[in-house]
């Protein structure tokens, strides 16, 4: 995927300027590349579903 399609661009722009962080153009197709990778794996994590019914086990022992 090409920093283009990964519609991320406006949002690296915004928050190099927010903490006045400048990116060359090299550097800041890398940051959304990356970007584009974590919101693929956060993809996987969040369309996982789980039954209503679940509760965390109460400790975990090894």
């Amino acid at each position: 995927m090409s920093p283009d399609e990964a519609g991320l661009g406006p949002y690296v722009d915004a928050m190099s300027a927010v903490h006045d962080l400048p990116l060359a153009s090299a550097r800041r197709d890398e940051v959304i590349v990356q970007l584009a990778r974590i919101r693929a794996l956060a993809a996987l994590v969040n369309d996982f579903e789980l039954d209503d019914d679940l509760e965390p086990a109460p400790q975990f022992i090894p």
